[in-house]
């Protein structure tokens, strides 16, 4: 028991000591991004759809 137990928190350790590639870095960032960009994109088009059903114009 715990001989497992030390085995689980030095997988841990070195999980979290092992860094980033830095491609994967980017690709994640990149896509955090896109998803921040399409987001506002979405809520963009949810204002405006909003705004037509009540009959005034989009400013």
């Amino acid at each position: 028991m715990e001989n497992s137990q030390m085995e689980n928190s030095q997988l841990a350790t070195k999980y979290r000591a092992s860094p980033f590639s830095p491609g994967l870095k980017a690709r994640i960032r990149s896509s955090v991004s896109f998803f921040r960009e399409s987001r506002l994109t979405c809520i963009a088009f949810a204002a405006e759809a909003a705004t037509v059903a009540q009959g005034r114009p989009y400013p």
